[in-house]
C-alpha cells in the first residue's frame, strides 16, 4: 500500500507525539523527586536571577556544545581567540575538551536528571569497572571521543574540574541527579539554581509550579 504525502505525515506525527508523550512521563518523575531532594542544598548557591548583570558589557555569546565536531575541526583557534570579545557558555558535555585546552567558559550550564551518566562530565569519585559493566553508554558515545576510555579520562576530569572548580559558575538545574548536585556542591563551585518548564505553570495543577 502507498500512503499519500498527507496520510504519511499524519502516521509520523502520530508516532512522533507517542514519543514524546513516552520521554516526558520517564522524566517527570526523575525531575520532581531530584528537585525535591536537592532542596536542602539551595543554599548552597545562589539563584539564576543573580547573573542577570552579568553581561554589563552587552557581550554576544558563544555556545558551546559537546560532539565530535569539537575536537575533529579543532576549534581552539576560535575560542581562544574570540574568549575575551564573547561570553563562552558551555553545555556540561563540552567542560572536559574546553578545561584540558586552558579555556575556562563563563558560565557551565547542565540539567539533565540521569541519576549515574551526568557526572561523568565532572569527574566521578565512585567510578569503577563494576559500575562501567552495567552501563557502557560512555563507551560507544561520541559527544567526547576521549571518554571512550573511561577510567583514565574520568581520573583527568577529575583532577582538571578540581582545579579550576572556584573558578566555574555552574547554571545548576534543580532537575539534575544528586550525584551531580553533590559533586558540584563538594566541590565549592559557583552554583546558580534555575528551574526547569515541564508544562504551562499557570494551569491547574502543573508540575512546573510544584517545583518552583
Amino acid at each position: 500500500m502507498i500512503r499519500s504525502y498527507n496520510s504519511n505525515r499524519s502516521f509520523f506525527n502520530k508516532i512522533h507525539a507517542k514519543i514524546g508523550k513516552s520521554t516526558y512521563n520517564d522524566i517527570v518523575p526523575k525531575v520532581v523527586n531530584n528537585a525535591k531532594y536537592n532542596k536542602k542544598y539551595f543554599h548552597e548557591g545562589n539563584s539564576i536571577k543573580d547573573l542577570r548583570l552579568f553581561n554589563r558589557e552587552g557581550k554576544n555569546a558563544i555556545v558551546i556544545g559537546a560532539g565530535p565536531s569539537l575536537r575533529r575541526n579543532n576549534q581552539l583557534k576560535v575560542l581562544k581567540e574570540n574568549s575575551k570579545k564573547f561570553i563562552l557558555i558551555a553545555c556540561d558535555g563540552s567542560l572536559f575538551y574546553l578545561l584540558s585546552n586552558k579555556i575556562v567558559p563563563d558560565i557551565v550550564l547542565t540539567f539533565d536528571p540521569h541519576p549515574t551518566r551526568i557526572i561523568r562530565w565532572f569527574g566521578d569519585k565512585k567510578l569503577n569497572k563494576k559500575k562501567l559493566s552495567k552501563d557502557d553508554y560512555f563507551a560507544r558515545q561520541d559527544l567526547e571521543i576521549k571518554f571512550n576510555n573511561e577510567i583514565s579520562t574520568n581520573n583527568k576530569i577529575i583532577e582538571l574540574f578540581d582545579r579550576y572548580a572556584e573558578k566555574l559558575k555552574i547554571a545548576l538545574c534543580t532537575s539534575s541527579s544528586k550525584s551531580v548536585v553533590q559533586r558540584l556542591v563538594n566541590s565549592k563551585t559557583n552554583i546558580y539554581w534555575w528551574n526547569p518548564f515541564l508544562d504551562d505553570p499557570a494551569k491547574k495543577n502543573s508540575i512546573t509550579k510544584k517545583i518552583l
